[in-house]
């Protein structure tokens, strides 16, 4: 399982570089899930935010023409259409991907909880099961026995600004604060949220979690790392695919069965 949280591209750029490394990645390694946490459009991006996001078309006699486009266009172009070649071209026919959403994308709906993508990629199957899952932000799910839990909002470097703490041993701040969402059973177990968080009270039932999960991935900007909490129950931050100009980190996953 490989697991990555956008940006996925450079905050300079709307090339998605870095995103076609990652799916070039896929294709040496074969796993059997991609998780792919957003932005996907980041509204951050200095490029988004001026309004004159673009892409490359034909422009005849073998040169290229960049043209302002919409929010949507760029994750179609840039996201999806990858994704779609990688699954119609290429000769692993057993990867599948899962996409979450962030408050920071410029295509979905900016409140937490946050709804799936909607008929934002093809259904594509393999012997009738689909190959792209489009989850809500945050979300709960299960690959065969595992059962995984994933939030692109930033919980923790959200709690990491509130909390105050004294003479904790050295490397267990982020594993004990990892630890309150599974303690209480929330995916956003902070009130009154960030200032950057609008959190729908009447949907609350949406960031409950209903389960202990086997696996909890919850992307920040805080230290990478990946630590067992709470005895059976593995936390990690995967990063982000690009800090600012630069390349970033995500996971992968080897799981026994």
């Amino acid at each position: 399982v490989i697991s990555a949280c956008g940006p996925f591209t450079t905050s300079k750029d709307m090339d998605y570089a870095p995103f076609i490394d990652l799916l070039n990645v896929v294709i040496e390694q074969k796993p059997d899930v991609v998780i792919l946490t957003g932005p996907f459009v980041d509204v951050r991006q200095e490029i988004v935010q001026s309004g004159r996001a673009t892409i490359d078309v034909d422009g005849g006699n073998g040169t290229e023409e960049k043209i302002v486009v919409s929010y949507e266009t760029v994750f179609a172009d840039k996201i999806a259409a990858s994704i779609e070649e990688f699954l119609t071209e290429g000769e692993n026919d057993q990867t599948e991907f899962v996409l979450v959403p962030a408050l920071e994308d410029a295509t979905a709906e900016c409140v937490y909880p946050q709804p799936p993508f909607q008929d934002r990629l093809a259904k594509h199957q393999k012997n009738g099961n689909r190959r792209v899952h489009c989850l809500s932000n945050p979300c709960t799910f299960r690959i065969n026995e595992l059962v995984f839990g994933v939030t692109s909002t930033d919980v923790l470097f959200h709690m990491s600004v509130e909390e105050t703490n004294a003479n904790l041993p050295v490397g267990s701040r982020l594993r004990r604060i990892a630890q309150h969402l599974v303690h209480q059973r929330s995916y956003y177990p902070l009130f009154p949220p960030n200032k950057s968080v609008n959190l729908d009270l009447k949907q609350q039932d949406g960031w409950k979690m209903p389960c202990k999960p086997d696996v909890l991935i919850v992307p920040s900007k805080l230290t990478p790392f990946c630590a067992p909490i709470l005895g059976s129950t593995i936390a990690i931050n995967p990063g982000h695919l690009t800090k600012g100009t630069t390349g970033g980190t995500y996971a992968v996953m080897e799981i026994s069965p």
